[in-house]
């Protein structure tokens, strides 16, 4: 048997960055209950969170992270827990709705 090196073949991975979309629609709102963080008693409960990004059109799909994190961080300062709120809740609310693509 021949080696790949005789051949001249090698085997060369290509990899590419993860990209990741937004959204506030209903299926991906849904997912705010998963996180542990929004359960405290302190801060923000998940249906001021999704009640905030409700406000946020639905059915646009972001791909800039920036241009979503302040999207949602101007809906959450409208609700009265914001002042509450920790750093680690608000990028919990953000963190639950995207989607990693490859």
């Amino acid at each position: 048997m021949f080696d790949n090196q005789e051949f001249g073949y090698w085997e060369v991975p290509i990899l590419r960055p993860l990209k990741y979309n937004y959204s506030t629609s209903d299926e991906r709102l849904e997912l705010l209950y998963a996180e542990k963080k929004l359960s405290s008693t302190k801060g923000i409960t998940v249906e001021l969170a999704q009640e905030a990004l409700r406000t946020i059109d639905q059915t646009a799909l972001f791909k800039n992270t920036v241009d979503f994190r302040k999207k949602v961080l101007k809906a959450l300062q409208g609700l009265p827990a914001w002042k509450d709120m920790k750093a680690t809740q608000r990028n919990a609310v953000i963190n639950a709705v995207y989607e990693g693509i490859g």
